[in-house]
Order: C-alpha cells, then sequence, then structure tokens
C-alpha cells in the first residue's frame, strides 16, 4: 500500500482519480492508494453511473472456466461446474469399487465425502 499527503494528492489528481471516486475533503486528509487489482474486468463491472460494483453472477452464467450451477443466499459465493465430462476413466472412489457409504449429496457434502472415502 502507498500512502500520499493531501499535497501530492493535488498533484497526481490524474492518477488518483483513476482508483477515487465520490472523494470530498474538508480538513486534512490522508489518502491511501491501493495496489491495482490485475484481473479487474472479470470480477467488477460499471455501474451505469459510473461507479463500479462486483460482478453478480446468476445460474448458467460463465464463470471461472464453467457454468455457474449454486449461488448462496447472500448471493456472494457461488459453486461452478466443468462445461465437460472430466473422463468416464477416473477412478472417483478409494480401494475396491465398492460402497463408502459416502452419502452426502448437498452442494458443499464434497468435503465430508472425501472424509469418508479416505477413511474407508
Amino acid at each position: 500500500m502507498k500512502n500520499i499527503t493531501l499535497l501530492s494528492f493535488f498533484m497526481s489528481l490524474s492518477i488518483v482519480g483513476l482508483y477515487a471516486q465520490n472523494l470530498e475533503v474538508q480538513g486534512k486528509a490522508k489518502i491511501t492508494v491501493m495496489d491495482t487489482v490485475t484481473d479487474v474486468t472479470a470480477n467488477v463491472v460499471r455501474q451505469t453511473d459510473g461507479t463500479l460494483a462486483l460482478r453478480q453472477y446468476k445460474i448458467g452464467d460463465i464463470a471461472q472456466g464453467g457454468i455457474v450451477f449454486y449461488i448462496d443466499e447472500s448471493g456472494e459465493h457461488g459453486l461452478v461446474a466443468d462445461e465437460v465430462d472430466l473422463s468416464t476413466g477416473i477412478r472417483w472412489y478409494a480401494g475396491t469399487d465398492g460402497n463408502t457409504q459416502a452419502k452426502g449429496d448437498s452442494p458443499f457434502a464434497g468435503e465430508m465425502n472425501t472424509a469418508i472415502i479416505i477413511a474407508s
């Protein structure tokens, strides 16, 4: 992070203007400019009023190399499925081909199912 004084803020207004929005200063101010985010286009969108906001995905959107199939109640977290079948040749069980008792069937049951499979 870079700290800049009010004096250097006025001297570099065009640079800081890229990062700050609706800035109003009365009296003294300390401005902190965060390092530039490299992959902003995929996760940040420009609103009609010019402000920036996090992209809100919906089911069926393309994201992170797959298709969004689940979004939690907050709308901030979700799950993405690959667009292609990984392979029928991949073994999806531990040990012999039998009943692993891994019966969790919610979108977030993978960690529990993996622990059950490893323990069997």
